[in-house]
């Protein structure tokens, strides 16, 4: 079966060496469950990110027409712990770019 054919997603070049080398097998699904769980960390870390943006987006507008220091002290804070998340996301992807790619033909 190709991958057209059905819905496994593993190459044949891929298949060919788990076959020919099965105790790589473990490592691989090690990486894999890693990458996966960086992954998922890294959406909730961005969709974290996104929400305190707009919260404080929301509360510094709001001070613009309705005057209040607390507020706005409130948002700036909140826009900062947003950026500072969004650090920790960006630091992640990076980490994760570094990695030599899978599947390079030569």
């Amino acid at each position: 079966m190709t991958q057209e054919e059905g819905s496994c997603n593993v190459s044949q070049s891929e298949l060919l060496e788990r076959l020919n080398n099965p105790e790589n097998l473990n490592r691989m699904l090690r990486e894999d469950r890693k990458e996966r769980n960086i992954l998922y960390l890294r959406n909730i870390l961005n969709g974290t990110f996104i929400l305190l943006a707009c919260v404080a987006m929301g509360l510094i507008a709001y001070t613009w027409y309705h005057p209040s220091p607390s507020l706005k002290t409130w948002g700036i804070g909140i826009a900062i712990a947003a950026v500072l998340i969004k650090m920790v996301e960006a630091t992640l992807r990076m980490s994760s770019m570094l990695q030599r790619p899978k599947n390079i033909k030569h």
